[in-house]
């Protein structure tokens, strides 16, 4: 059983080491984020978070798919992200009174995530400068790529948008 724990950790800690959000920390350091951590699994369409509700870490996700959404009164539902291996969520939690969350995550079908503890990732930002410039590089890359939507919604006209589209989707 002790083997099977220990072959685990060794693959939390490959994958952390991989991901954008930890890029560039000491292998002590990702061994330190896992102990901070919770494994746990989502059914097809459970929800991690619910609009509105305080989330309490960011999630890291192992294996399977989730989205980031928003939806209103009525329970219509806009999908914002598509997220996958090795990629996080919840990271703007990591900001000081930030509140409710504005969006809801659910998974896309069967999932593994590591939920890493807000408050331990929160010090790690405060004391690690390789960990803040890897979440600031993901925050202005998710601004950028929100503000590049609102133009296409707002200034393109559709021909500009399917062609920014297709751009994004197979060349980008």
């Amino acid at each position: 059983m002790e083997n099977n724990s220990s072959s685990l950790f060794q693959q939390y800690l490959e994958t952390i080491g991989k991901s954008e959000l930890f890029s560039g920390l000491p292998v002590d350091l990702c061994s330190e984020i896992i102990a901070h951590s919770q494994h746990r699994t989502f059914a097809r369409d459970q929800f991690l978070l619910h609009q509105g509700d305080v989330p309490r870490y960011t999630a890291f996700i192992l294996k399977g798919n989730l989205i980031t959404l928003r939806s209103n009164a009525e329970g219509d539902e806009t999908v914002i992200r598509l997220l996958g291996s090795g990629e996080t969520c919840m990271e703007a939690i990591l900001f000081p009174h930030n509140g409710p969350s504005p969006i809801s995550v659910r998974a896309v079908k069967p999932s593994e995530v590591l939920c890493i503890d807000a408050a331990y990732l929160t010090r790690l930002s405060e004391s690690n400068a390789q960990f803040s410039r890897n979440l600031v590089n993901i925050l202005a890359f998710y601004y950028r790529r929100a503000m590049q939507q609102i133009d296409a919604i707002t200034i393109q006209d559709a021909q500009m948008r399917l062609g920014q589209y297709l751009l994004d989707r197979y060349l980008l």
